[in-house]
């Protein structure tokens, strides 16, 4: 399936006339925006990508959801994995009510 929709994405943004080696910084291009401003919508997120570079790259709502896809689909739900690092409490200090001085 992941292949599929890696073979689907690839040709939809060829046929949008994007060259096949911009493909890739694209995609990572799109994630690091979506993960660094999670509130955007469609329309700010292609501003967003305009001021990265990618003036001549209109992001679409099936393409987003193409790259949402590839990438979740890269990801496998393990609930071992998710907890398996946990923060020891000696690692945090009380709260205090004192000011502290400049």
């Amino acid at each position: 399936m992941r292949e599929e929709l890696i073979r689907t994405l690839i040709e939809r943004l060829v046929s949008k006339g994007m060259e096949i080696t911009s493909i890739p910084p694209y995609i990572r291009a799109v994630a690091q925006s979506i993960v660094a401003h999670r509130t955007l919508n469609l329309e700010e997120l292609n501003k967003h990508l305009q001021t990265l570079g990618w003036e001549n790259s209109e992001l679409d709502e099936y393409t987003l959801f193409l790259i949402i896809a590839t990438l979740e689909s890269d990801f496998t739900y393990n609930p071992d994995q998710r907890f398996g690092q946990t923060a020891n409490p000696k690692d945090f200090s009380a709260p205090t009510n004192e000011k502290k001085q400049a």
